[in-house]
């Protein structure tokens, strides 16, 4: 299992404050709430693989709240920094993997929305 930076990082601020606002989530990050969406969905995926205990919750009208052993919390997030990805080696390998195995031709903005960036 590999991991995003942007996911620890998200998983980082939610145990410091684990009811946050969508918007909140957007200025910490840097990225648009939007964005915050998407990495909310690959987290609870990740979670659920490694912390069956540790859940992400939407509550309408308040955002987002991580729910579980704050204590477990922590170990899991050192865990996960092990699997965490090599931004810039990784993308170069991503992204000539994605032109060396392409059908067809790929677009810039297939590219953008595969690796979450704006």
């Amino acid at each position: 299992m590999r991991i995003e930076h942007y996911l620890l990082d998200l998983l980082a601020i939610l145990i410091e404050h684990p009811l946050s606002q969508y918007s909140y989530l957007a200025e910490r990050l840097g990225v648009s709430t939007k964005t915050v969406q998407r990495y909310v969905v690959d987290l609870q995926e990740i979670l659920a693989d490694v912390a069956k205990d540790i859940s992400l919750q939407t509550i309408a009208g308040k955002g987002i709240e991580l729910q579980g052993d704050y204590e477990q919390l922590k170990l899991v997030l050192q865990g996960l920094k092990s699997f965490e990805v090599n931004e810039k080696a990784d993308r170069f390998h991503y992204i000539l993997m994605q032109l060396l195995n392409a059908e067809a031709p790929i677009t810039i903005q297939q590219f953008i929305d595969s690796m979450h960036l704006s």
